[in-house]
């Protein structure tokens, strides 16, 4: 069912709205793995053209190499009165504040990287192509592993994470990991172009995140940095669909000097 708005007789389409940075063409044998955060809403008429992007970058480099987290925040992300869903979050709220200011929706970043030619970290979609391209050819500094165990009759999710690092020089900068859950499938309004899509299928959506937001402190930047597994329990709401839920695990600098880049990431499903 499509409900008609006003709203989308003066959208501007935003893929047409500048020109996108063309990827990074060349032989990137490497295995990094890339986060691009994307911060949404049911009522932002645009949001379905960055989820479509996204589902394109993931087609041309792979559900290995580009991790999703859509971030329901801000003012164009309040639930519809007859929304199934709300995908709100405080700590997804905490994110945008953290990562942000997000001026423009959708935005995204890109392992949560300053980017030299840029001024804030969210980026409209056509920049998302050539700094992913560029990201998946850094070698990582350290890796993770993802293990888990879900009892579904308790629907208690005990998570296993083992970082290693990746190079021979110790890394001197504090060091974080951040666990979250994503749910895709999930049928709900969303706003688009032609008004309110009211069986619109949302992906990717952070539902919670099981560290603190900020990330739990894994290196102190001065000690050598050591392999480490650290381990989590969670318990899954019965309202989220196991099968379709993931498990995203991330290393970053831990906001020392106002970095957050992303070092390594992965991800795994929870069924």
């Amino acid at each position: 069912m499509k409900i008609s708005s006003l709203l989308a007789l003066s959208a501007v389409v935003l893929a047409s709205a500048c020109k996108e940075i063309p990827p990074v063409i060349g032989e990137c044998q490497t295995e990094r793995r890339v986060i691009i955060e994307e911060f949404t809403g049911v009522r932002c008429v645009n949001c379905p053209i960055g989820s479509q992007k996204i589902e394109q970058l993931i087609e041309q480099y792979g559900e290995d190499k580009i991790i999703a987290v859509g971030i329901h925040s801000g003012y164009f992300s309040v639930p519809y009165s007859f929304s199934v869903e709300d995908f709100t979050t405080t700590k997804g709220t905490s994110l945008d504040n953290l990562l942000g200011p997000v001026t423009s929706y959708p935005a995204a970043t890109i392992n949560r990287k300053l980017f030299s030619a840029e001024t804030q970290r969210p980026l409209g979609v056509s920049s998302w192509s050539g700094y992913i391209a560029g990201e998946l050819c850094r070698e990582p500094l350290v890796d993770l592993d993802i293990t888990h165990v879900f009892d579904t009759a308790s629907r208690q999710l005990n998570i296993s994470i083992e970082i290693d690092k990746n190079i021979n020089e110790n890394i001197n900068e504090k060091l974080g990991l951040t666990v979250l859950l994503t749910e895709s499938g999930m049928v709900s309004a969303q706003l688009d172009l032609g008004g309110v899509d009211t069986f619109y299928t949302h992906k990717h959506v952070l539902r919670d995140i099981i560290t603190d937001y900020q990330g739990l402190q894994i290196h102190d930047g001065n000690a050598v940095f050591e392999t480490q597994t650290q381990t989590f329990s969670y318990s899954l709401p019965a309202a989220w669909q196991a099968n379709k839920c993931e498990i995203v695990a991330f290393v970053h600098y831990k906001n020392e000097s106002n970095k957050f880049d992303i070092l390594q990431a992965t991800h795994k499903k929870v069924k």
